[in-house]
């Protein structure tokens, strides 16, 4: 394994990676991905990600999210308190109520 891995950085400098999912080959996901994106009708989502999760990409399945689904938003922080960021959040959740 080690030495696939010493092959991979020395051809190209640094890790392959897929281009749609950006996980390595090994670890690709994407035929297992719906081709075309879900619509999701009349629907947005946004997705609250800590820190650290957003720091391990390779791990992390929020990136997935916006490979599969339409109107997805992603906002990352440990808390969320800029006017700019808050106020969309509290629209989104106000229109969902009505």
């Amino acid at each position: 394994k080690s030495r696939r891995r010493a092959q991979e950085r020395a051809v190209s400098g640094h890790r392959a990676l897929c281009s749609r999912c950006q996980r390595p080959p090994i670890q690709c996901l994407c035929h297992a991905l719906p081709r075309a994106k879900i619509e999701t009708l009349n629907t947005d989502i946004m997705i609250l990600q800590h820190p650290t999760e957003f720091r391990r990409k390779q791990i992390s399945t929020v990136p997935l999210l916006s490979l599969v689904l339409e109107h997805v938003q992603v906002k990352v922080g440990l808390n969320i308190e800029e006017p700019d960021q808050v106020e969309p959040i509290k629209r989104a959740l106000v229109d969902g109520r009505q």
